[in-house]
């Protein structure tokens, strides 16, 4: 009998033992869980901003390459209007010599008349 009710002491110490072991495993688990999920929200973190700081890299450059390609189309507008200006005074110019050609071969009475009309034509263009 006292075999008995040791063997029912042992069993109820292996009992409290096992629940015991549960219990620790459990914080052990939580405890694993807890590190893994802070490790986790840590290594989140970095990807986080590694990938902010690359995005910001790529808009500055992608900023840069538009301000660059805007001002390369403002100095192509530039030369273009620079062109024309030249291409309109000498048109001007030829328009001018022309007519001063055609005043020396016309009636001198009518090259009073013809010049009012250049000077006109001449103002006209400049404003």
């Amino acid at each position: 009998m006292e075999q008995l009710k040791n063997k029912d002491e042992e069993y109820v110490k292996a009992l409290k033992k096992q629940n015991d072991d549960v219990d620790d495993l459990i914080k052990a688990m939580r405890k694993q869980f807890i590190d893994m999920r802070n490790d986790y929200s840590d290594q989140l973190n970095i990807i986080e901003n590694n990938f902010n700081t690359e995005r910001q890299k790529v808009l500055n450059r992608n900023a840069d390459e538009i301000k660059g390609l805007f001002s390369e189309q403002k100095a192509i507008e530039e030369e273009f209007m620079n062109l024309r200006s030249r291409k309109e005074d000498e048109y001007t110019r030829e328009i001018l010599r022309s007519s001063e050609l055609k005043m020396q071969t016309i009636r001198p009475n009518k090259r009073s008349s013809l010049r009012r009309k250049c000077r006109s034509f001449r103002s006209a263009w400049k404003t």
